[in-house]
C-alpha cells in the first residue's frame, strides 16, 4: 500500500437524538473539515428516513456549541457556509 496516496479524513460526526418515548429519531451530522462542508441525515428505527438540509444541521449543531462542548470547535466553518 502506497501511503501517499491515501486520502486522510478531516471530519467530525455528531448524533443527536430527538423525540418521544414513542418515536426517536436519530440524526447524524458530519462537520467536514476538509471539504468544508456540513451534512445531515436522519434515522428513525435504524433506518435511513432522510437527508436534512445544511440550516437544519447548522441548527443542531449551534445547540451542541451552546448545551455541550463539541469535539473540535466548527463555528468558523459554519460563518463561512452561512455566508
Amino acid at each position: 500500500m502506497n501511503l501517499n496516496n491515501a486520502e486522510i479524513e478531516d471530519f467530525d460526526k455528531y448524533i443527536i437524538k430527538k423525540g418521544s418515548s414513542d418515536t426517536i429519531n436519530e440524526y447524524s451530522i458530519i462537520v467536514d473539515f476538509k471539504n468544508k462542508n456540513i451534512s445531515g441525515s436522519c434515522y428513525r428505527y435504524g433506518f435511513l428516513d432522510h437527508m436534512i438540509d445544511t440550516k437544519e444541521a447548522i441548527k443542531m449543531l449551534e445547540d451542541i456549541n451552546k448545551y455541550s462542548t463539541p469535539i473540535r470547535d466548527f463555528t468558523s466553518l459554519i460563518d463561512k457556509i452561512k455566508n
